[in-house]
């Protein structure tokens, strides 16, 4: 694992109920439906890092979380949750190539996706995804969007630190 990766991870820890070890774990059940939907690199950790601590704070048994968050990012691509989507009027398809071609969070956008579809009434997530892990992750992540967006932009921040002690060294070396 790369530095950069470990620091991601670190902060992601620090933010949510789950260690990093325990976010280690996890992550490699959701990594491919979140490649499928086009999530990649270090972006991409960062969002699914959020994504797994938001719903691991949010279940009853935090080791689901990682399962939940693979159940929900595989039905995003499924046909059966673009009909429930489109019946809605919601273009679950269009959502997340729009959000993708602007360079913005696909996890919000189909969030906001699903909201939109639900009319705000996101306890009734199942009415969309039949998994209930799916219709739990959808229903955690809506109700913690703040907190998703400040893990993720938290852990991007950190790692993309060249070194988080450049800057002290910098300041030491300036009043020699």
């Amino acid at each position: 694992m790369t530095t950069m990766c470990q620091r991601l991870l670190a902060r992601a820890a620090e933010l949510g109920p789950l260690s990093q070890a325990d976010l280690v774990a996890a992550l490699p059940v959701c990594i491919p439906a979140a490649k499928a939907l086009g999530l990649s690199g270090t972006a991409g950790l960062a969002c699914l890092a959020g994504l797994v601590q938001v719903v691991a704070g949010s279940l009853s048994r935090q080791d689901e979380a990682a399962a939940a968050c693979h159940a929900w990012l595989a039905a995003l691509g499924t046909a059966d949750v673009a009909t429930a989507l489109a019946v809605h009027d919601v273009d679950l398809s269009a959502a997340l190539a729009g959000a993708r071609s602007a360079g913005n969070d696909i996890l919000i956008a189909a969030s906001e996706a699903v909201r939109r579809g639900l009319a705000g009434d996101i306890p009734q997530a199942e009415t969309i995804f039949a998994d209930a892990a799916a219709a739990a992750t959808a229903q955690a992540l809506a109700g913690n969007l703040p907190l998703y967006r400040s893990i993720r932009d938290a852990a991007m921040a950190y790692a993309q630190l060249a070194d988080p002690l450049v800057g002290l060294r910098r300041v030491l070396r300036v009043g020699q």
